[in-house]
């Protein structure tokens, strides 16, 4: 058992409210997490991002991004198939169009995308388990306008930066 330091009391507290989605629409971000990991399997190298809407009604509401870049980690030496390489092709043409959205084509370490800003498209789809939960589909720069409060869910007319739209020869 772990002793709760200083007590607590839930009277003193308001509960948490259960959680809301982002309304589908473009939002201003910033990157404020930023990490690489391998999977628990072992096959994949991973990127997870935390963003942070940047204004409006939604400022400071938090958007979690994962996306497998890599595939056949060097420790890994079990079986492949190829929707594991569908799976890497998905994942890395999402930190591409992310790394294009802010400008830094070459990432050699996370901090370099720290604080960077852009726009996310953001839609809300059904989890079976899990209820509805925000899904990024598309980055792409932050326009010299910021977004303001009375839109900041209407569509902004720009042409997005889609997940895999890198050269045929890309490793991303």
């Amino acid at each position: 058992m772990a002793e709760i330091l200083g007590g607590f009391n839930a009277n003193e507290v308001e509960p948490a409210e259960a959680f809301q989605c982002l309304p589908a629409g473009q939002y201003d971000v910033a990157i404020t997490s930023a990490d690489a990991y391998t999977t628990n399997s072992g096959k994949f190298l991973a990127m997870k991002f935390v963003l942070a809407v940047l204004n409006g009604q939604y400022q400071n509401r938090k958007l979690y991004i994962n996306c497998l870049i890599y595939a056949r980690c060097p420790s890994y030496s079990g079986a492949w198939d190829s929707k594991d390489e569908q799976t890497v092709k998905i994942g890395a043409g999402k930190f591409s169009a992310m790394c294009r959205a802010v400008n830094v084509l070459t990432p050699k370490d996370t901090s370099e995308l720290m604080a960077k800003t852009l726009r996310c498209s953001v839609s809300v789809k059904e989890n079976p388990e899990r209820g509805k939960q925000n899904e990024v589909t598309a980055f792409m720069p932050r326009s010299a306008m910021p977004v303001s409060q009375a839109v900041a869910s209407q569509p902004v007319m720009q042409q997005p930066v889609m997940a895999g739209a890198g050269p045929a020869n890309s490793p991303f």
